[in-house]
């Protein structure tokens, strides 16, 4: 899921120059000959990478950082295509699918100005971060909870062997209505 928001968030900002189109087909060209279901990073490499990307262009809104984010989007696309093959997703269906997502952003952004403007784009930059930055943190927070769990002496022999439901659900409920609220503020 983050790398199909990653991929259309950034890819949105591609519109500004012949050059981020250049860089999104690269990113997605270089990704898709490196990234394979078997080659595959952890989820916080690949959060991290996101984390990154969006932080680096939100502290500097230039045309390089443009560029740089376009090329993730196109990098971004490649991962999902792998962990859509991971899933088992064929690849000559794969790489379309994930492509598309990044392509209809760009040229959605290219056609219109008024698909991604300024504000919207640097929220939805900001809320890259925080997806990001939750989702780099989860496994360590899981490792965490389990290790409690086994180290609990209240005599409980059932150990907790993930992070329970009430706090996924918690945090895709406050996501949910953090960008209802932004799109009913931004009418």
């Amino acid at each position: 899921m983050l790398c199909g928001a990653a991929g259309a968030v950034f890819a949105a900002g591609a519109a500004k120059s012949r050059l981020n189109f250049l860089g999104l087909a690269g990113g997605f060209l270089a990704g898709a000959l490196l990234m394979r279901p078997d080659r595959l990073p952890d989820i916080t490499w690949i959060a991290g990478a996101i984390l990154a990307c969006a932080a680096f262009r939100v502290a500097r809104p230039t045309a390089f950082a443009n560029a740089i984010v376009s090329t993730c989007a196109g990098a971004v696309a490649a991962v999902w295509a792998a962990l859509f093959q991971s899933q088992g997703v064929p690849l000559p269906a794969a790489l379309p699918l994930a492509a598309g997502v990044p392509a209809c952003s760009a040229w959605m952004s290219f056609r219109s100005p008024r698909y991604a403007p300024a504000l919207i784009y640097e929220e939805a930059l900001v809320m890259l971060i925080v997806f990001a930055a939750a989702l780099a943190a989860a496994p360590g927070v899981t490792a965490g909870w389990q290790s409690a769990g086994a180290l609990n002496l209240q005599g409980s022999r059932a150990v907790a062997q993930a992070v329970p439901e009430w706090t996924m659900l918690t945090m895709l409920i406050s996501a949910s209505l953090g960008g209802a609220y932004s799109l009913w503020t931004r009418r």
